[in-house]
């Protein structure tokens, strides 16, 4: 894998994580509200090939 696909697996990994973290937050608080980091838009997926 190169440099540039890892990074873009981490930074979609941290978006899963802030996503299941917002989840717990509003199971536990009732609150189900989205976060504004959460609405913004994914970024375009890597198209690049090692």
């Amino acid at each position: 894998m190169s440099e540039d696909e890892r990074e873009v697996i981490h930074k979609n990994v941290d978006r899963v994580r802030a996503t299941c973290e917002w989840i717990v937050t509003a199971v536990d608080s009732g609150h189900l509200d989205m976060d504004e980091e959460l609405t913004k838009p994914a970024p375009p997926a890597c198209t690049c090939r090692s």
